[in-house]
C-alpha cells in the first residue's frame, strides 16, 4: 500500500507522540531528529517496495511471454512478490 508524504508524516508523528506520552522512550536530542529519521526510514522502505514491484512486473512480463496458457496475473504477482521479498529479507 502506497502512502502519501502527508500520510507518512502523520503516521510518524502519531507514533512518536504516543511513545512520548506513554513515557516509553525519551528524546534527549529532541523529537524533530527522531521524526526526520523515522520519515527517512519509511520513505526508503517504500522505495524498496516500489523497486521490488517493478522487478516483479518485469518477471511477470517474461513469464507471460513464455506462457501459452492463461494465468491470473494479479495472483501470480502477489505470490512472486512475496517469494522474492522473502529471498531478499524484505518484510512486506
Amino acid at each position: 500500500m502506497k502512502l502519501t508524504t502527508a500520510q507518512i508524516d502523520s503516521l510518524v508523528r502519531k507514533i512518536v507522540t504516543d511513545l512520548d506520552q506513554k513515557k516509553l522512550v525519551s528524546f534527549p536530542k529532541g523529537k524533530d531528529i527522531v521524526l526526520k529519521k523515522a520519515r527517512e526510514i519509511l520513505e526508503k522502505d517504500y522505495e524498496k517496495e516500489a523497486h521490488l514491484d517493478e522487478e516483479v512486473m518485469r518477471m511477470l512480463d517474461d513469464i507471460e511471454s513464455q506462457q501459452t496458457d492463461q494465468f491470473e496475473r494479479h495472483k501470480m504477482f502477489k505470490m512472486l512478490k512475496q517469494k522474492v521479498a522473502d529471498e531478499r529479507g524484505i518484510i512486506l
